[in-house]
């Protein structure tokens, strides 16, 4: 490499690099495809096959100056992967992917390019340096702005302009930023390795050339005031309207690009910290490649950066003819042993995903954004102090699993462990809750659960309830008395919701059959409204069972009487302007609806309620069905659900919350010893 020239490297994507979520739908259909269906003359005179992208960012380039920006020092040669690598040769591709790394470290420059200018660019660009211009270091407590809220949202980002000193900044500048963010170049795996190698760098929009410094410290700025919510919450609202709100919002938690950006921070500088495979691995989930592979191979340079080089001594192969299973496995064989716990196993969720690459359950896709979060909080290296990441269940018990090497294909996992309970009753998904009003059934396995014996006297049965409904987490902190007023407040405003949908409903059809109205929307609301009302009378009934017993718990007409002095409504929560009127409890009252509402939904996501045969309430992913067994794990912080595939053989169904079993509460009077057994 020493005798190379000068030389710069191109970072961009191969496809459309532009988020056209918010484009009118005269131009949706305008995106650039990722084939190399266009031609550039190479050096040499020979004609190479490229996409469009990579020809609009060189034209643009060559527009703005970029050769004569470098102080006419710059390098004649520009670095591209699809002209310098024979994409149709995994030998060569192989070769080149290993030395990715010393490739970008030895270019003098890094040129980002994100894509063109869009309508977006003018907004997002004084957003962003308005954003990179905040101090936060005159506060003693940066200020904090959470809120999920798609109807609060930009009052919210108002409140912070606020705070904050920021210009003032519009709803669709605010959204105009999110959709800058939401530029494909920010979810790209690869880019990561050729920032955080990069050293220097040049940022171009079109013909905009940005400064890097000004991204990052917007970012900063999202992530140390929680305005990525929020601003989450505009976009998403203005993309699906009332249907995220309604319906949309979880599913989506997720998918966004939003906060992908901070990677590029908790990663740079590069080798002056050491960042774990597990961590990697966790941010490679949040990204794409259109090549599977990539989702190990493009952290693993990062990863021996990080350890001095050690990778070269463990054997890692970057070979694209080898199986995704077994890439995906060897990399988190990898990480257990570096960890020496079972912790990544929190990003594996058994489903149907894990047929497409036939991935042992314990595997996580990689290449899947998550339906749910980790229970504790990720990267665990970031977080093992905090009270989120606080539990215990294995008490200690260390994983001493060894892989036979001589026989990877296999690929099962060998751990130790204690068979503790079984799953008795299920809940329904958050999904159900939300689209089918299927509070009621969550009532229903409350209610069994209060009509037998707890398996300890140290909680009550309600308390046991509404901890594990939000994994004992508030404000992410340890859930107090706080928290069980919330969740009672929620409990009443999700009935009033069931028994106002109910009405807006009939009056609706009255009002089209007065009018002679669309017939076509008279029946689907009718339709809507006859599975309403045995819904209302089940809730109804169950909390009349619940108030008998539970002190905590309203009557039908408390609860209705309660929301409707309220308003019922937390959609206002967090906008105190528009509640000057309202006494400081009652703002507070509303903002606590506001915040369990957003605990309930982080912690219940992609997940369900389950009861045990001993009477223990958890959450674990939603696939669990009544007869899975109940794990403690050695090297594990939380229990596992499994199931038994046959003799000592288990399928890994999920991490859980147990309310009751998190502090090795399993382990204190153990009858039987830990037994051997495999994840398969």
């Amino acid at each position: 490499m020493a005798k190379l020239p000068k030389y710069d490297c191109l970072s961009y994507t191969w496809g459309d690099p532009m988020s056209r979520d918010l484009y009118p739908p005269d131009t949706l259909q305008k995106g650039m495809s990722a084939s190399c269906d266009r031609h550039i003359r190479h050096a040499d005179g020979a004609i190479v096959k490229v996409t469009e992208n990579l020809v609009q960012a060189l034209r643009r380039l060559g527009e703005s100056g970029y050769l004569s920006s470098l102080d006419n020092l710059a390098p004649q040669y520009l670095w591209i992967d699809a002209v310098c690598i024979n994409q149709g040769d995994n030998d060569e591709k192989s070769s080149q992917v290993a030395m990715m790394d010393v490739i970008y470290r030895h270019a003098e420059t890094v040129v980002i390019w994100l894509g063109e200018e869009d309508f977006h660019t003018e907004g997002a660009l004084k957003t962003m340096r308005a954003l990179a211009e905040v101090s936060l270091k005159g506060f003693e407590e940066a200020p904090f702005f959470d809120d999920y809220d798609a109807f609060t949202a930009y009052d919210t980002l108002l409140e912070a302009g606020k705070s904050l000193g920021l210009p003032d900044i519009e709803a669709g500048e605010w959204r105009d930023y999110a959709a800058f963010l939401q530029r494909k170049w920010f979810e790209r795996i690869w880019v990561v390795q050729e920032k955080v190698f990069a050293q220097n760098t040049e940022v171009f929009v079109g013909h905009e050339k940005l400064s890097w410094d000004h991204i990052v410290k917007a970012a900063s700025t999202l992530k140390q005031t929680g305005l990525a919510n929020p601003l989450q919450a505009l976009y998403l609202f203005a993309l699906d309207g009332y249907d995220y709100y309604r319906n949309g919002r979880v599913s989506r938690l997720f998918e966004d690009r939003l906060n992908n950006h901070e990677i590029f921070e908790d990663l740079s500088p590069i080798g002056s910290t050491h960042t774990t495979l597990e961590t990697l691995l966790y941010y490679s989930k949040k990204l794409n490649a259109t090549e599977p592979r990539d989702h190990v191979y493009a952290i693993l340079s990062i990863w021996e950066s990080s350890q001095g080089g050690s990778l070269k001594l463990r054997g890692i192969r970057v070979d694209y003819k080898s199986p995704i299973a077994d890439i995906y496995a060897e990399g988190t064989a990898l990480a257990i042993e570096e960890t020496e716990d079972l912790g990544i196993l929190a990003l594996a969720d058994h489903r149907t995903s894990t047929a497409a690459f036939q991935l042992p359950s314990w595997v996580p896709d990689y290449s899947r954004k998550a339906e749910s979060q980790p229970l504790a909080r990720w990267p665990r290296d970031k977080y093992m102090e905090s009270p989120a990441g606080r539990w215990n269940a294995g008490r200690g018990l260390r994983f001493r699993g060894q892989f036979d090497k001589s026989n990877r294909n296999s690929w099962k996992l060998p751990v130790r462990g204690l068979e503790v309970d079984t799953i008795e009753d299920i809940g329904p998904t958050y999904e159900q809750i939300d689209r089918e009003y299927h509070w009621f059934s969550l009532l229903q396995i409350l209610l069994d659960g209060c009509t037998r014996d707890q398996p300890t006297g140290e909680w009550s049965c309600y308390e046991a309830f509404w901890r594990t409904l939000i994994k004992d987490t508030f404000r992410n902190q340890p859930a107090g008395k706080e928290a069980e007023n919330a969740f009672t407040t929620l409990i009443m405003h999700r009935v009033h919701g069931l028994c106002a949908q109910a009405h807006g409903l009939q009056e609706s059809i009255q009002i089209l059959r007065g009018n002679k109205g669309d017939l076509a929307q008279m029946t689907r609301e009718t339709n809507e409204l006859n599975i309403l009302i045995p819904l209302l009378e089940k809730t109804k009934k169950l909390l009349s069972g619940l108030s008998e017993r539970l002190p905590q718990i309203p009557t039908w007409s408390k609860s209705c009487d309660i929301c409707y002095q309220g308003e019922g409504d937390s959609s206002t929560a967090g906008n105190k302007s528009k509640f000057e009127h309202k006494s400081d409890d009652e703002y507070e009252s509303m903002c606590s609806l506001r915040d369990i509402e957003s605990s309930f939904w982080v912690a219940y996501s992609g997940r369900r309620l389950f009861r045990t045969t001993k009477g223990f309430f958890g959450i674990s992913n939603q696939v669990l069905d009544k007869g899975d067994s109940i794990w403690i794990l050695a090297g594990a912080e939380t229990p596992f659900i499994l199931r038994n595939e046959s003799g000592k053989e288990w399928i890994m169904v999920g991490e859980a919350y147990i309310h009751g079993l998190m502090y090795g509460e399993a382990l204190e009077d153990m009858s039987s010893p830990l037994g051997d057994i495999l994840l398969v």
